[in-house]
């Protein structure tokens, strides 16, 4: 179904870089200490919520060096809006350049291709350097989703 979306994001694979569909197995071989995904582990299965974010939207695993470092998804709402996530390994947020490249290529190429008018994100409001980055991106906040978060933080309601 998405056949040609993996082929637009994989025409460029520099040094061992390319997209794949996404596996659980991918995020279990991924090293991740985020905020708020150590939270919200206190309450769901992440890898069971991706696997069923996977078979309603698209969902991409990166991999540098046959190595998962990056996990991206769409949830469509509705016709031509949906809701983007990512979750990366802490061996890539350690590489803000090839985390940047590929995370734009991921946001330029999707929303097109699947023709969307409104892509949104949420964005933890204390982690500056994920909303600096989100704005970086070309996100843009809209407003306040107080108490968003399972360990009840706020967030920053983004759209692109």
């Amino acid at each position: 179904m998405y056949s040609h979306l993996f082929d637009e994001l994989n025409k460029k694979k520099p040094n061992g870089v390319f997209f794949m569909p996404f596996s659980s197995v991918h995020y279990e071989a991924m090293n991740i200490t985020q905020q708020d995904l150590v939270a919200q582990s206190q309450y769901l299965n992440i890898g069971e919520r991706l696997e069923w974010q996977s078979e309603v939207g698209f969902c991409a695993t990166v991999f540098l060096h046959l190595n998962p470092v990056m996990v991206f998804g769409i949830v469509p709402i509705w016709n031509g809006v949906a809701e983007a996530w990512m979750i990366a390994d802490d061996k890539i947020r350690n590489k803000p350049y090839t985390l940047t490249k590929y995370s734009k290529r991921f946001i330029d190429i999707v929303p097109i291709s699947l023709a969307l008018h409104r892509l949104q994100i949420t964005v933890r409001i204390r982690d500056k350097r994920a909303v600096s980055w989100a704005r970086f991106l070309g996100f843009t906040e809209e407003g306040i989703l107080r108490g968003y978060g399972p360990d009840k933080a706020n967030y920053y309601m983004m759209r692109k």
